[in-house]
């Protein structure tokens, strides 16, 4: 089993960074578990420039970092995303991928297991939450865990009792991928709506410019 992890953080050995890298360690306790770990910062990303190309054809005409997190999202079983937040919200860095990896029309994460990570000081963590998770619905992803971590700015958030909650969180993921769990009713609901009552009638009017959408629509029965 494959999972990669995508630190959302300007900051690559900041409180999320801990998190997850936490997280990592204790997945590859398993022995049937591949764990691949990203920097968001590692390399540019280029801006979206809305040219739809993707739609048409699968793949960016920008082939840079953002379509090597998209290779390695699509080979694995779960996707781990952690972020701070940045002004109550999440991180530009992470949202310029975001508009890059392919994730809501092409439905990206469908049926892969899916586990957020958000630390926050003040205010905005529910929120940055709430937005990742939406992403993961809206992409056809199966919840599988989350965590949301209050703490001061550069502290260490890995206390004795984070650190058993990460591992508990670490456990239940790979126990949903394992046994492979269904969606919840409500990760049915949502990307149902988003994906047939919203976006599909939209794309079908086009046919000419999703040319890859509809291909990939009928490989994982969205359309026939």
């Amino acid at each position: 089993m494959r999972v990669t992890i995508i630190n959302g953080s300007p900051r690559k050995n900041g409180a999320t960074a801990k998190i997850l890298k936490e997280i990592k360690s204790r997945l590859e306790t398993n022995d049937d578990m591949s764990v691949s770990y990203y920097d968001i910062s590692s390399k540019p990303i280029q801006t979206c420039i809305g040219c739809m190309r993707c739609y048409n054809t699968g793949s960016c005409h920008m082939n840079d970092y953002a379509e090597e997190l998209n290779a390695a999202i699509k080979d694995s079983e779960g996707v781990i995303i952690g972020l701070p937040t940045y002004v109550s919200n999440i991180p530009g860095i992470l949202k310029n991928y975001i508009d890059r990896g392919h994730f809501v029309v092409e439905q990206a994460l469908n049926n892969k297991y899916t586990f957020s990570v958000v630390t926050y000081e003040i205010a905005g963590g529910g929120t940055a939450l709430k937005i990742l998770n939406n992403l993961f619905r809206y992409s056809s992803g199966i919840i599988a865990g989350s965590i949301l971590c209050k703490l001061q700015f550069n502290t260490n958030p890995l206390s004795d009792r984070m650190i058993k909650q990460i591992h508990q969180k670490a456990d239940t993921f790979y126990s949903a991928i394992k046994k492979k769990k269904s969606k919840t009713i409500i990760d049915v609901v949502v990307n149902y709506i988003a994906i047939h009552m919203l976006i599909k009638p939209f794309v079908l009017k086009s046919r000419d410019k999703y040319t890859y959408v509809i291909n990939r629509w009928k490989s994982i029965g969205v359309i026939k």
